[in-house]
């Protein structure tokens, strides 16, 4: 005897059953009872298998989602799409306004160190153009002492030929005949005296010309 096997599938029922208060029929060979008895036994395994295969299917299919959940779920995938798009456009948004900015900041940069040399440069001219008028007037004051050296040796040179020059009257007053009353007359007579020493220069004395002197008693 065997129990009763029920197999679910496509909504149907179906029971396959073995009689309980009956006894296996009676064959006429026992070849052909022992044939019925596996012809059952592998019945019923191939009907517990059914079973089993029915019940995972009608598990599979309560696991597989609706229309209204497939399509739940259709609206929230296109819904994160939608929200991934926003968010890449919000981030290349912001890395470009950072890349502008440092754009910005570098250009800043850039106009900063450029006017730093130019101010160093402009400094630079300034120093080297004071440093030039400063040299300059350095120069200017040597100069001026050197024209200033120039002008009293000048003057020096002037008295001294002036001392030689009297040097030379005095000694040719000396040698000449007589003394004339008037040689050391003031300026202002119109007389003037020339003395040529020779080839050494001459010079000329104030109150003295080109007059020959004489003896007072011949002139008279």
């Amino acid at each position: 005897m065997w129990p009763a096997r029920r197999v679910s599938g496509d909504g149907e029922s179906l029971s396959l059953a073995f009689p309980y208060d009956k006894d296996v029929p009676i064959f006429e060979y026992p070849e052909n009872r022992d044939a019925y008895i596996r012809m059952a036994v592998a019945n019923a395994r191939a009907m517990e298998a059914s079973n089993d295969y029915a019940a995972e299917m009608e598990k599979r299919l309560a696991a597989i989602p609706n229309k209204e959940e497939v399509a739940g779920h259709l609206l929230t995938i296109q819904k994160l799409r939608a929200e991934l798009e926003v968010a890449r456009v919000n981030s290349q948004r912001s890395s470009n306004k950072e890349k502008t900015i440092a754009l910005r900041d570098v250009e800043a940069i850039q106009e900063k160190c450029k006017r730093v040399f130019e101010g160093r440069d402009a400094f630079v001219r300034k120093a080297c153009h004071r440093a030039r008028r400063s040299l300059a007037g350095e120069y200017d004051g040597v100069l001026d002492a050197i024209r200033a050296r120039l002008r009293k040796k000048k003057e020096e040179t002037a008295v001294e030929v002036a001392l030689q020059v009297v040097e030379v009257v005095k000694s040719a007053l000396l040698c000449s005949q007589g003394d004339p009353p008037d040689l050391w007359q003031p300026p202002g007579d119109g007389v003037s005296l020339r003395v040529n020493p020779g080839r050494g220069g001459g010079g000329s004395i104030p109150g003295a010309g080109n007059k020959t002197w004489s003896n007072s008693k011949e002139d008279s």
